[in-house]
């Protein structure tokens, strides 16, 4: 899940900010299915983004 932890770290001012004028739930969603895509690419057990969160721990 390395690349798991990676690509939180990349997005974490989005993934963990507060709402407002570029921080939005739609644009968080929207982050966690390209970070979903990502990951699914690499393993062959899909995951998903609520499966995703929980492993980072959100």
């Amino acid at each position: 899940m390395d690349i798991l932890l990676e690509l939180v770290i990349e997005n974490k001012n989005l993934l963990r900010g507060k709402n407002g004028p570029l921080v939005t739930e739609a644009n968080k969603r929207k982050k966690w299915q390209e970070i979903v895509a990502a990951i699914n690419a690499c393993w062959v057990a899909l995951r998903t983004a609520d499966t995703c969160k929980k492993s980072y721990g959100t």
